[in-house]
């Protein structure tokens, strides 16, 4: 930094008439915010007084927060700039004035006597040694904290835009499903392949598909032998149609962090025709409603502190669907109050070619979301969220040019077989070896997985049969990164190094208010 008056203070002295700090911004990786607590004594700092025009000449500085101490709210609230205008000093008006720092300010009223809130930071930051993997630029050597696991290729639908149609189609499972090791898990083979992720360092298990996870009744059994035995943090996604109050049980008793079910419609013929059921006699909308309230009901019932979530991908077959999906949720939360915790709404992504549906198409559906689908959920308990870093993302010119976050999420499929993307999974360009033949280190360090590493870079440029999609998985991470190497060929690195340090700090002096922001572990 240019000026570093104070980089971290411990606690706010509440001396005189406002405090100071500077901490590591949140959302820029080689940013600060300046922070001030307007107290109520009349007696102003001289000391703080020069901090003001330091915080004020600084330009590392990218953000500023004011907080003005009251006795007539309970904890912290945002208002607006002309409300601040009636409460802040003079001074402290006369050195910020509104556009004085790249990303703004922001004011605050406070309860008297507590401390403001910490900053969001992302999740990545929180994991000291990988973090600091980034800042030497040593990507490709990151061992991955998370693995999606998938115990099955197999499925009861064949969705009309499924990610993984086409790799499928390719191994002969697309037309019927084929309950051989290939393609399925035993749970000899589960608990062997989570104990070796464990000896790797692995702390973050999502059972997922590239087919339904819950097709495999060794499913609900592994989670809990990875809870319980290895120590691991576990997670599900899932559709909800095999769920029963017995599974929902066994489920949740594994402890899990979070249990996303799959909609995607709010009416029978339009979940069918988004899913398409290979049998077409089972109501499977019915079953999926039934799974999400034994969800509910069994987290009441066990206590659990798992979060239930619902997702709704957006398409053509869905878009005019998606306030009766909120409505259906909606109406499920009333009944089982404070169990399902959000509704994502995320666009469907083209994963084998560049051309995505229209932006005028989303666009519209975004603007239903936020007059009716929002509100509709947040009075039944229920967080509304609208993924619109993938809604936007999908048009934005792509920030960077090779992957430098695949190594956050590892991916294993039946067999073992490690992939380098969750968006390619099953495909043989971007698999490099077995587990069950070979040792994490030895297959992560091989050179299969350097002509994988070569091969994603032209992905990413468009340049194979097999391009990236605009948005994915690591594509938040990867959009910092490159941030993070551009600042690095501008000689800036030791900055965003004291950025992390910084936050490092924070987070060892306040292990217990650390809030992790947009990226965490499991998702992106």
């Amino acid at each position: 930094m240019t000026t570093n008056p104070i980089l971290f203070q411990s606690q706010w002295t509440r001396k005189g008439k406002y405090t100071v700090q500077i901490i590591s911004a949140g959302n820029r990786p080689n940013g600060f915010t300046g922070r001030i607590l307007v107290g109520n004594q009349e007696v102003s700092s001289n000391d703080n007084s020069a901090y003001l025009k330091q915080i004020s000449n600084c330009p590392d500085i990218s953000s500023l927060q004011v907080f003005i101490d009251s006795a007539n709210i309970a904890g912290q609230h945002v208002i607006s700039p002309k409300e601040a205008a009636q409460l802040i000093p003079d001074e402290i008006k006369r050195a910020f004035p509104a556009s004085s720092f790249v990303d703004g300010i922001e004011y605050f009223l406070i309860q008297h006597g507590v401390q403001p809130d910490l900053p969001s930071f992302p999740a990545w930051v929180n994991d000291f040694a990988r973090s600091m993997q980034v800042i030497d630029g040593k990507y490709d050597e990151i061992f991955p904290p998370t693995f999606e696991f998938v115990p099955t290729l197999n499925c009861i639908f064949r969705c009309t835009e499924c990610s993984y149609r086409t790799p499928k189609e390719l191994l002969g499972i697309w037309e019927r499903n084929i309950f051989n090791p290939d393609f399925h898990m035993s749970i000899d083979t589960m608990n062997g392949l989570l104990s070796r992720l464990k000896e790797h360092g692995a702390n973050n298990i999502l059972f997922t598909g590239g087919g339904e996870p819950l097709l495999n009744a060794g499913t609900p059994s592994a989670m809990r032998f990875a809870q319980d035995s290895l120590g691991l943090n576990v997670a599900l996604y899932t559709n909800g149609s095999l769920l029963t109050k017995k599974k929902a049980g066994e489920i949740l008793s594994a402890r899990p962090v979070f249990v996303r079910v799959s909609i995607n419609a709010g009416q029978k013929d339009v979940y069918d025709l988004h899913h398409v059921p290979l049998d077409k006699g089972i109501n499977y909308f019915s079953k999926t409603q039934n799974g999400i309230a034994f969800l509910a009901r069994e987290k009441e019932r066990l206590g659990s502190k798992a979060v239930l979530g619902i997702s709704y991908l957006v398409n053509p077959d869905n878009s005019q669907d998606v306030l009766n999906g909120a409505r259906l949720i909606a109406s499920l939360a009333q009944r089982y109050k404070g169990m399902i915790n959000y509704m994502r709404f995320t666009p469907s992504v083209n994963y084998f070619g560049l051309q995505q549906h229209p932006k005028d198409f989303f666009e519209g559906i975004v603007t239903r979301l936020e007059g009716e689908a929002v509100p509709m959920l947040e009075d039944a308990g229920v967080s509304a969220r609208i993924y619109y870093h993938r809604f936007e993302g999908l048009y934005e010119p792509r920030e960077y040019t090779r992957c430098l976050a695949s190594g956050w999420y590892g991916e294993i499929g039946p067999g073992g077989v490690l992939y380098h993307c969750c968006e390619k999974l099953f495909n043989s360009s971007f698999s490099f070896g077995s587990l069950l033949q070979a040792p994490l280190k030895e297959l992560w360090g091989g050179e299969e997985r350097k002509r994988v590493l070569d091969f994603a870079t032209h992905a990413v440029k468009g340049e194979t049969d097999s391009p990236c999609p605009p948005v994915c998985k690591p594509h938040e991470l990867n959009k910092i990164f490159a941030m993070i190497e551009r600042l690095r060929a501008e000689g800036k690195i030791d900055q965003v190094k004291t950025w992390l340090e910084q936050i490092h700090k924070i987070i060892k002096a306040f292990p217990q208010a650390y809030k992790p922001g947009q990226l965490d572990g499991f998702q992106s």
